[in-house]
């Protein structure tokens, strides 16, 4: 997914504990621990809460929203709570129940409050919520076709850089038009539609269609770039005219087929919007299982993203999922995390509880420790609000909480453009207060064409945290042969502890060069890599994994060849067992990805942020998109065929599709293409990112020749 971040440096964190040294690293292998829970709304008689929480940034102060019960507040990081009663304008009508909680980055509280759909408002309050200012929003002429009602249950505020708050709001054409979310083609749906204020919730206009068939959405901004938002939010619908209802039901989980009618989905749903919200598009991988459909999401300052979810099939207990990066990937539980959102880990914070689980918002208390505030009923069947305090640390092969912590910090390893001598520069620090030693010794294969000196290196890492540095010497013959890259052995001693060793692999930059020469008689796009223009190119097939630790399994091959008016790239995907080929997508713009498949990156302007995305597998069904967002759809051609346990890919992409005049001799376009084999799970590249695949920065370079 999603904002692309440049790797500066692999950290290695590791920790002594009493029983012995354990080591962490700093990649995407956490752990989830809990660390105490308290109760924060006494047991009534309210059979239901769509939580709402927010930190005021000026003071501090948690605002809890209740929804029917006002707003509790804690000014000691959750610790102790009181009642905060919502007292608005007597020419607000009573019974208002409280959907949307916010706040600015000046401290304006705001809420989005009605009795029901045929009203709505908007209230905002700047000293902490004694007084409250109210505007009513005429949601009905948001639209050309007047909206009959605005049924909200849930909301979120999110402010841009420039001020401006926005929040996304129901709304819905008349019953039984709607027919349970379904209803006529135009006019079907939920509706979820952004609205905005520019001057500090006095007015709300400026409506942009965030999705039709979702409600109860979380949003959050990217702390690092306002113009980048997420949002997790609840997808539901009926099925659609030409759906297929099994199909529907194996890709959403309906359990039902006599749901189908008015609730074929009922997930939750990632959706992101790289544009400041004015559209929206659902992420790849982003669905959960059917009734995972209430999340709330978090987006801390450090990047850390925290996604709440009921799991299925009761809803009531709460699970975590959590991105260390900005969702570009989630924890799965390995090193290099996945950037399918619904193939993350899921850590559960609270078990099944009695009750319905509704929304279950986060703050941060401190740096990756959070509160999660839950709803459940007490033993006597009331309904009681509670909160969880969490927090995560990377996995300890101890599995133990570390009292003390040191260092070893790798820079990327940069490789010269011909091959030749470079160095690797290691820093520690030991932040205990006993002396420790620690050995390094690079690690290489049999394959490895890399000599590194010394071979080992001992240093006596001397307690109160001072940065000790040290260099290894490294020549390899040239960038093609860089993979697999070297590890590195560490090994942590101290007087009356057992040593450990943990392994880690510092990130190489060697932008992998490919020669994409030009074609004197373009190929023809039939499967068949017969054509002069393949005969007469390089081709790329030191596919290595994400890591660079090993070289694929199943060969790849792949070639490229241009003329003034497209790309032209051939594979030849080596598979001893093409009847096991893993083919379940039919249709443009589907998880082609899940299937046996290659992915083409194709950053034209080289400016290592910004991407075209395409997939093919093996019957060439497309998805193709501008990093992770699929709205876009270009012109291209491409035929799939099969050879001897080989199947073959050809693709012609036109200049213009990829934004571009065609380019002279010399130009450099990034590049990078990935395997994935679905029948065994093997995931390799052309680069390696040691990461996700969707990082520009570490891609290669194709360089168009005459």
């Amino acid at each position: 997914m999603v904002a692309i971040r440049t790797l500066f440096l692999l950290t290695v964190i590791l920790s002594l504990c009493a029983s012995g040294i354990a080591a962490d690293v700093t990649d995407h292998r956490i752990i989830v621990e809990i660390d105490g829970g308290i109760s924060i709304v006494p047991p009534s008689s309210e059979t239901r809460a769509m939580l709402g929480m927010v930190r005021n940034p000026i003071d501090g102060t948690i605002y809890l929203n209740t929804q029917s019960q006002g707003l509790y507040k804690s000014t000691d990081n959750g610790k102790k709570w009181t009642a905060s009663p919502v007292n608005f304008d007597p020419t607000v009508p009573a019974g208002q129940r409280l959907h949307g909680l916010g706040v600015s980055s000046t401290g304006t509280l705001y809420l989005l409050h009605q009795r029901h759909g045929s009203e709505l408002f908007i209230s905002t309050s700047t000293d902490g919520g004694t007084a409250w200012s109210t505007t009513q929003i005429d949601y009905a002429n948001l639209a050309s076709n007047p909206y009959d009602t605005s049924d909200n249950d849930y909301n979120t505020f999110v402010e841009l850089s420039d001020g401006t708050m926005m929040t996304a709001i129901e709304l819905r054409y008349p019953e039984p038009e709607v027919q349970d979310y379904l209803g006529s083609p135009e006019r079907c749906g939920f509706h979820e539609t952004i609205i905005r204020s520019t001057d500090g919730g006095k007015t709300w206009g400026d409506p942009t269609l965030m999705h039709r068939f979702v409600a109860e959405t979380s949003m959050a901004i990217d702390p690092n770039d306002s113009t980048h938002i997420l949002a997790m939010t609840r997808i539901q619908r009926g099925l659609l005219s030409g759906e297929d209802p099994a199909a529907v039901m194996k890709k959403t989980g309906c359990s039902r087929e006599d749901w189908t009618a008015t609730m074929a989905y009922k997930n939750g749903i990632l959706l992101e919007s790289t544009d400041k919200g004015r559209s929206f598009s659902e992420v790849k991988g982003g669905m959960v299982g059917f009734y995972e459909h209430r999340g709330t999401m978090f987006w801390a300052p450090n990047d850390i993203i925290v996604v709440i979810n009921p799991t299925q099939p009761d809803g009531r207990s709460r699970v975590a999922r959590i991105s260390l990066d900005g969702g570009d990937t989630w924890v799965n539980g390995t090193i290099g995390g996945t950037s399918q959102y619904n193939q993350s880990m899921t850590f559960e914070l609270v078990p099944s509880s009695p009750g319905a689980s509704y929304m279950t918002p986060t703050v941060e208390i401190s740096p990756n420790h959070f509160l999660t505030t839950y709803v459940h009923n007490d033993a006597a069947g009331k309904l009681t609000i509670s909160g969880v305090f969490w927090h995560i640390e990377p996995t300890s092969v101890s599995r133990q909480i570390s009292k003390g912590s040191f260092h070893v910090s790798f820079a990327p390893i940069e490789v010269p453009a011909n091959g030749g001598q470079t160095v690797i520069d290691v820093s520690l620090r030991n932040f205990l207060s006993e002396d420790v030693t620690v050995t390094i010794k690079p690690v290489m294969g049999a394959a490895s064409r890399w000599r590194i000196e010394p071979e080992v290196q001992e240093a006596l890492l001397k307690a109160g945290g001072r940065v000790q540095p040290n260099r290894f010497v490294a020549t390899v013959p040239s960038r093609e042969q860089v993979y697999p890259a070297p590890e590195f052995s560490i090994t942590f001693a101290r007087a009356g502890f057992e040593p450990i060793t943990t392994i880690v692999r510092p990130p190489v930059k060697a932008f992998v060069l490919g020669q994409c020469p030009a074609a004197a008689n373009p190929p023809v796009i039939d499967g068949k890599l017969d054509d002069d223009a393949w005969q007469s190119s390089p081709v790329f097939s030191k596919f290595v994994t994400a890591d660079a630790s090993s070289p694929t399994k199943f060969a790849t091959e792949v070639r490229s060849s241009h003329d003034r008016e497209n790309l032209y790239l051939s594979f030849r995907c080596h598979e001893p067992n093409l009847a096991g080929l893993v083919i379940n997508v039919n249709d443009r713009d589907g998880d082609v990805w899940l299937d046996d498949s290659v992915e083409i990156f194709l950053d034209t302007n080289l400016d290592r942020k910004t991407y075209l995305h395409l997939v093919f597998n093996p019957e060439a069904v497309a998805s193709d998109g501008i990093g992770f967002s699929r709205a876009w759809n270009g012109l291209f051609a491409a035929k799939a065929g099969r050879e001897t346990e080989v199947w073959t890919l050809e693709v012609a992409v036109p200049w213009a599709t990829l934004q571009m005049e065609p380019p002279t001799p010399g130009q450099r376009i990034g590049f990078e293409v990935v395997r994935n084999r679905a029948q065994s799970g093997e995931r390799t590249q052309w680069s390696p990112t040691y990461g996700g695949n969707h990082l520009p920065q570490q891609y290669g370079t194709l360089i168009i020749g005459p």
